[in-house]
């Protein structure tokens, strides 16, 4: 929709790479996410799934599950506090 090109040709071509090359050599990784909700700081939440949910916005398409896992960690990181 914002006419920016990827390195795949679609959907499928990028989930191929992402679990054939991409996911195994991180599989034992802890995402700086879970650390910061493990240590109770404030997360990157909003630069990723916030920014999502606001381009999709901008563009008219929908993004329930970015703003669903933007209001659950969210709500985590209050529960923390």
């Amino acid at each position: 929709a914002s006419n920016q090109g990827t390195h795949w040709t679609n959907a499928d071509a990028y989930l191929d790479v992402f679990f054939r090359d991409l996911l195994p050599p991180t599989k034992e990784h802890r995402s700086s996410m879970l650390q910061d909700l493990r240590a109770g700081r404030a997360t990157e939440i909003d630069a990723l799934c916030g920014q999502v949910v606001e381009q999709g916005a901008r563009f008219g398409i929908g993004t329930p599950v970015n703003a669903a896992l933007r209001v659950l960690v969210k709500a985590r990181e209050e529960r923390a506090r």
